[in-house]
């Protein structure tokens, strides 16, 4: 029950027989799809559970830090620091190796991917926050509003502003997770914006439910608005 919408094996790579008959690539494949289709708040599960389908400590060591950061970025994530904020993880904050960058405070947090936590928060060098770009000045009106929008409309999530390479334009990421595993029911939210300079707003709504009571029943719904011109940012 833990495997995903729309889960397809060949006979030959049923998970009952995964580990054998397959080569490291077409393993790593099947790993990557089963993780990355986890409902939130079961990853834990699906990732135990993987462990025991493969039964390869060495590819698992080598694959899952990767892999579980791909996931924490894909599924916006939200990491809580040590001073109780949050920081929602994206490929938009994500600097390199398990290292995401939090505009807002102006710092570098060190995200272990594996334990599914925060390792280490620094200040951030100049360089880091793309500062001088002419978006600076919007992405910086930004964090209020939003976290008042947030904590109005999604009061287990929480979300984060980053800001292109360039300085052009201004990514808003919003994530929220409700989860009743003794109930057998997750939730989740997920959405992300971009602001150009020009205002010029559009975005990308995600919505994924799971219930596995007597059996499991996934819900996944996606969609992406039309650009939109607009003085200030547009709320889904």
């Amino acid at each position: 029950g833990h495997y995903g919408r729309g889960s397809t094996f060949t006979r030959r790579h049923t998970p009952s027989n995964m580990a054998d008959g397959a080569d490291d690539a077409e393993r790593l494949a099947i790993i990557r799809h089963l993780i990355l289709s986890a409902p939130d708040a079961e990853l834990s599960q699906v990732v135990n559970d993987v462990k025991v389908l493969v039964a390869d400590d060495a590819l698992l060591d080598r694959s899952l830090p990767g892999l579980l950061r791909e996931y924490h970025t894909e599924h916006l994530t939200v990491a809580k620091l040590p001073d109780d904020s949050k920081l929602v993880l994206s490929r938009f904050n994500y600097k390199d190796g398990e290292e995401f960058v939090d505009y807002a405070g102006k710092r570098v947090v060190t995200f272990d991917a594996v334990h599914a936590s925060v390792a280490n928060v620094r200040n951030a060098d100049a360089s880091e926050l793309h500062g001088a770009g002419e978006a600076e000045g919007l992405r910086s009106e930004v964090p209020s509003a939003l976290d008042e929008y947030v904590r109005g409309k999604y009061p287990h999530g929480a979300g984060s502003t980053s800001i292109s390479a360039d300085g052009s334009t201004v990514y808003v990421t919003i994530s929220s997770i409700i989860s009743n595993i003794a109930n057998c029911y997750t939730g989740k939210w997920r959405s992300l914006w971009n602001v150009s300079r020009d205002g010029t707003v559009k975005g990308l709504m995600r919505a994924q439910a799971h219930y596995f009571e007597n059996e499991t029943c996934s819900s996944y719904q996606r969609r992406n608005t039309r650009d939109r011109q607009t003085g200030q940012l547009v709320a889904p």
